[in-house]
């Protein structure tokens, strides 16, 4: 039984983790989204360069074929930006649900169930279609701006261009390492925290060709016996740069859904093993009024363990909303309850009605410590100052918290009725002492809550909360797919040209499109291996950086190898599903179209 009492002002307060996990995945999406239309164009550009030699050939200036291609861009991003616009309400509508109930069973509020549709929503949404197509473009039009009219026909020109970028991809890195380590030792900021998230993605996409370069490097040095193992290898490194932007979408996705499926893991666990020590007693129960509370306790003292009062008023330290509570120094929290730093003999100290505890959250934005003293309000008596025995974990919590001994918090705040009971009783009295409750609270069943319901329900509470994170993260495995698909359908043409003198030594068709699946099954999986590490920095900075600097409470991190995986599987899957159609085309080839492309100058 819940009774909350929360302004607007405090809903969006205690609601802010959703809005700051929706849009970090909705940018990350947004990202992933950029390098599917960046691979996109540049390949669409790469196949029209013998158009681009006839109308340069011509007389047109190569201004207007760039003002032509961007507006053609502009048309594609309006209409795509249309459809997104439409599509993304009926994702909205398939996860609002699963938000409507976490926001009303965490917080006690009701959020509308229709989605509103706006102009201005449009226009935006419409606008960073728009940004992005342009930006995706750039780097295709100005490849157009500086090649000689000849050049255009060539694909070795635009080969040793990208070739060419390595430097600049080394100097890159160079950079952001650079970026990362002062913001490692320095950021201690949210915006600084999602700056450094950035980087580090970042560093990783342009330092991932180097990585698959040096890798198949490594391979290519067994010198195996076979001519066609060595070929397969050393044509793998070949086609690198052609695959490297759809291979760092997927790298993103996947060090996302490492990174992010990692700390939602860790937090579960930590979160159910916390739960575990912080509902330790069988039974709680919320009393009407003080003399339904006086009988609760003269009629069952003699029948249970321990009775243990929780009552609590709100406050304010230094701007900070904070609630302090007092409670009853026993066993159940000496032995169970979770302290992340304390005094040597801080249980001693409080029994002697001497200190308090304070949840982590109140200890990092006030910067106190055991054996610091906390100042704040009370009732009568003016200010007092009384020292902190321990820090315990508070997960969840968006507010400060306070504990101190109940005679402590009877002195300086007189006259708040004890409403609250934690019960310690036998299991297998519960039955009884429940019915007896229901005597006295007039059959009120939901004043009345055992340990397991609340654990049922905050388990069900953090399920749907993340579900939203889960259903983002496929959104973005996805999508890189689809950007490896992009890359691969868009190459196939030019690769018949490439495989044609391998066919023409005797290379089978079948064998020709396995090779195919395998180089970039090869690829994918190498990228997977350096998704990993970039993964587990991804957890780090989330849980180290992020989430302390946005809700002020820090997570241990865990290990999940079988969540590895299941995308490493989802990678090999997606990869195949992707090269499907380029590799039944290529073993359904007619040899005289072979024949017809063996000619290509490459």
């Amino acid at each position: 039984y819940l009774k909350t009492s929360l302004s607007p002002n405090d809903i969006r307060n205690l609601t802010k983790s959703f809005h700051l996990n929706l849009t970090a995945f909705g940018f990350l999406s947004y990202i992933v989204g950029l390098f599917i239309v960046y691979s996109t164009i540049n390949l669409a550009y790469e196949q029209r360069k013998g158009l681009l030699k006839n109308l340069r050939s011509i007389g047109i200036s190569t201004r207007l074929i760039s003002v032509l291609m961007l507006s053609e861009v502009v048309i594609f991003a309006l209409i795509c930006g249309l459809l997104g616009f439409i599509l993304s309400f009926f994702l909205a509508s398939y996860l609002l649900p699963n938000v409507s109930l976490s926001i009303k069973d965490l917080f006690g509020s009701s959020i509308s169930k229709t989605i509103p549709v706006s102009l201005k929503l449009l226009l935006i949404s419409l606008g960073i279609s728009i940004l992005g197509g342009i930006f995706s473009s750039g780097s295709a039009l100005l490849k157009i701006l500086k090649l000689k009219p000849l050049d255009s026909a060539k694909s070795i020109s635009w080969y040793e261009r990208s070739q060419s970028t390595l430097k600049y991809q080394i100097l890159a890195s160079l950079f952001f390492l650079c970026v990362i380590i002062i913001l490692f030792k320095y950021g201690d900021t949210l915006l600084s925290s999602f700056i450094l998230l950035g980087m580090v993605l970042l560093m990783a996409t342009v330092t991932l060709p180097l990585f698959l370069w040096l890798a198949i490097e490594l391979i290519c040095k067994c010198n195996f016996k076979k001519p066609l193992v060595n070929w397969f290898f050393a044509d793998s490194k070949q086609q690198i740069s052609n695959l490297s932007i759809s291979l760092m979408a997927l790298l993103i996705a996947l060090s996302v859904n490492i990174g992010v499926g990692g700390m939602v893991a860790s937090f579960k666990k930590t979160f159910i093993g916390w739960l575990d020590q912080r509902l330790v007693s069988e039974l709680y129960v919320i009393s009407p009024n003080a003399q339904t509370s006086e009988r609760i306790i003269s009629q069952l003292s003699d029948k249970v363990d321990a009775i243990l009062p929780i009552v609590k008023v709100s406050n304010k330290i230094d701007g900070h909303p904070v609630e302090i509570y007092g409670f009853k120094v026993h066993k159940t929290y000496t032995d169970f309850w979770p302290l992340i730093a304390s005094k040597i003999r801080a249980w001693e100290q409080l029994e002697n009605k001497n200190g308090l505890l304070i949840n982590e959250q109140l200890s990092r934005r006030l910067q106190l410590n055991p054996n610091d003293s906390l100042t704040f309000s009370t009732h009568y008596q003016g200010k007092q100052k009384i020292e902190i025995a321990g820090i315990y974990s508070d997960y969840g919590n968006p507010q400060g918290q306070i504990m101190m001994p109940l005679t402590i918090f009877e002195k300086y705040f007189p006259g708040i009725p004890q409403l609250r009971f934690a019960i310690r009783v036998d299991t297998k009295l519960i039955p009884e002492i429940k019915n007896e409750l229901l005597g006295l609270l007039e059959n009120e069943k939901s004043r009345i809550t055992d340990q397991s319901q609340i654990k049922t329900l905050s388990a069900r509470i953090f399920d749907k909360t993340f579900a939203i994170t889960s259903a983002l993260s496929i959104l973005t495995l996805g999508i890189a797919g689809v950007a490896l698909f992009t890359s691969i359908s868009a190459l196939s043409d030019n690769r018949k040209a490439q495989l044609a003198p391998i066919w023409s030594i005797g290379i089978q068709r079948n064998h020709l499109a396995l090779l195919e699946a395998l180089r970039a099954l090869t690829l994918a999986i190498l990228t997977f291996v350096f998704s990993v590490p970039i993964g587990l920095l991804v957890v780090f900075i989330l849980t180290n950086y992020i989430n302390v600097n946005a809700f002020d409470w820090k997570l241990p991190i865990f290990f999940f190898p079988e969540q590895w995986l299941k995308l490493f599987i989802i990678t090999i899957i997606m990869t195949l599903l992707s090269v499907l159609l380029h590799s039944t085309k290529l073993a359904r080839v007619s040899p005289s179209d072979l024949l017809r492309t063996s000619s290509y100058e490459t």
